[in-house]
C-alpha cells in the first residue's frame, strides 16, 4: 500500500475524529475496567486538551494513500510543561503491518526530542 505521511494542523484535527472513534471503540471492546469511561468519551471532549496547547506544543502527522485527503492513520504527539508523551496512534486495520505506525512514532519521538 503507497501511502505517505503528512503533517496535520492543530486546526484540522476533526480530519481524524472517525479514526480516533474506531480507536476508542477498539478500547470499549477490549476494556474489562474502564466500560463506562469509553461509552461516555467524545471526541470533542478527547481533543479539548490538544486545542488549549500552544501550535508548537502538538504534533499530529497523517498517514495518506496516495492522491488522498482522507487519513487511514494518525499519530498525536504533545509537550506540555517539559514533559513529551505520544497521545493517541491507531492505523486502520487495513493498512496495518506496513510499518506506518512504527514511522510514526519514529517521527513523534525525533519531534519530541
Amino acid at each position: 500500500m503507497d501511502c505517505e505521511l503528512r503533517r496535520i494542523e492543530k486546526q484540522a484535527l476533526p480530519t481524524i475524529k472517525p479514526l480516533w472513534e474506531q480507536l476508542n471503540k477498539l478500547h470499549l471492546a477490549d476494556s474489562r475496567f474502564f466500560k463506562d469511561y469509553y461509552e461516555a468519551l467524545l471526541f470533542e471532549t478527547r481533543s479539548g486538551k490538544f486545542k488549549t496547547l500552544a501550535e508548537d506544543d502538538v504534533f499530529i502527522e497523517g498517514v495518506f494513500p496516495m492522491g488522498s485527503d482522507r487519513p487511514v492513520g494518525y499519530c498525536i504527539s504533545t509537550v506540555n510543561h517539559a514533559v513529551g508523551e505520544i497521545d493517541s496512534l491507531f492505523v486502520e486495520e487495513g493498512y496495518r503491518k506496513h510499518g506506518y505506525g512504527g514511522m510514526l512514532v519514529d517521527h513523534s519521538i525525533r519531534w519530541l526530542k
